[in-house]
């Protein structure tokens, strides 16, 4: 599991939907479906181990990225104070 992002990796993750850097999230989207073919096909425990951990961190890097401006928007959000 990835750790928590702090607020600047957030930014940097969500810099990653722009026009000009979403091919790098596509590479990694085609390289998770490489390893969820190559997966599929795996026998071998050893490498069905690491192949299963390889395309856990590609989802959960992914989900983060996709993720990153709903984020952020929460964090900027002033927080509710409860009534006492």
């Amino acid at each position: 599991m990835l750790t928590k992002p702090t607020e600047p990796e957030l930014r940097a993750l969500a810099q990653l939907k722009a026009p000009g850097m979403i091919g790098i999230v596509e590479l990694l989207r085609r390289e998770l479906a490489s390893t969820d073919k190559v997966l599929r096909d795996t026998h071998d425990e050893v490498s069905l181990r690491q192949l299963q951990g390889r395309a856990k961190l590609l989802e959960e890097f992914l989900s983060t990225v996709d993720s990153s401006t709903e984020t952020l928007e929460k964090l900027s959000r002033p927080k509710e104070r409860g009534f006492v």
